[in-house]
């Protein structure tokens, strides 16, 4: 049931990364030039059209934001595989927990199916050891179990960011694309001046791509906090050497087991049907 659920949700986000690397190249190859272009028109204007620097100055901060915002966009790419990382980590962690709550499932004496038991000093010595591994063995299946945990979440995390990324930039392309589209309509009906107001919302388009771009990444920066935090904890609580003496796994000593031989004829113990 985990393994389909984690293999939807990576399947759901390499469709994201998809679109993220086709809708960065319309915006660098198409968006881009064409904002360029407009800006070059404006900088060819007649020196008599009113509000000329205005409308140039305007036209230029646009192009620079963009310019900037496609080069954050990017450098934000460049990690866009942590979250299949992070979940391929998590599905390693998972099956560890499954091994090591199989070894203590197994060494639990209610689950012996046997017929026959031992009685006497060597299974008294041999019991007596069980419930330190099985504790050592519960104490590594409830680490794994914290840390797959904590990789899904932030692998979770890292797609939903991404994810968000994505519906920026579709917005914000699609929302450009219409500024430029009026400007250019305008400017051709009623004159240079005309196609100002296109350009201020060019400009306004440009600049609440960078706000919504803080915002994400104000979010993401909280998850990742949130990630650091929880795995300061888990360091902690795998420091803890309550069931791990020393972090090693608890010792079974041969001495202990020495009234279990039966080549000296003395061993202390008997089946018992």
């Amino acid at each position: 049931m985990a393994d389909d659920m984690l293999a939807a949700q990576a399947a759901r986000y390499e469709q994201t990364i998809a679109g993220l690397r086709d809708a960065h190249a319309r915006f660098r190859d198409e968006v881009l030039p064409r904002v360029a272009a407009v800006t070059n028109t404006v900088h060819h204007l007649p020196f008599y059209v009113p509000f000329r620097g205005q409308i140039t100055a305007t036209a230029d901060a646009a192009r620079d934001d963009l310019n900037a915002f496609e080069k954050l966009f990017t450098e934000m790419m460049v990690p866009v595989l942590l979250p299949r990382r992070l979940w391929h980590s998590a599905q390693i962690w998972t099956e560890v927990r499954e091994q090591m709550s199989a070894v203590a499932g197994d060494l639990a004496i209610t689950n012996r199916e046997i017929q026959v038991r031992w009685r006497g000093a060597a299974e008294t010595a041999y019991e007596s050891i069980i419930p330190a591994h099985i504790a050592a063995a519960t104490q590594l299946a409830t680490n794994a179990d914290a840390i797959q945990l904590a990789l899904s979440w932030g692998g979770s995390s890292a797609a939903t960011f991404y994810t968000a990324l994505l519906a920026i930039l579709l917005a914000g392309t699609a929302a450009i694309l219409t500024a430029l589209a009026t400007a250019v309509a305008v400017a051709g009906a009623l004159g240079p001046l005309g196609g100002l107001g296109g350009i201020v919302l060019l400009a306004m388009v440009a600049a609440g791509l960078f706000s919504q771009l803080a915002s994400l990444v104000n979010t993401g920066a909280d998850a990742y906090g949130r990630m650091r935090i929880w795995m300061n904890e888990l360091r902690s609580e795998m420091h803890d050497n309550s069931a791990l003496p020393n972090g090693t796994w608890p010792a079974a000593r041969q001495e202990w087991f020495k009234d279990g031989s039966v080549a000296d004829h003395d061993a202390d113990w008997s089946l018992e049907h």
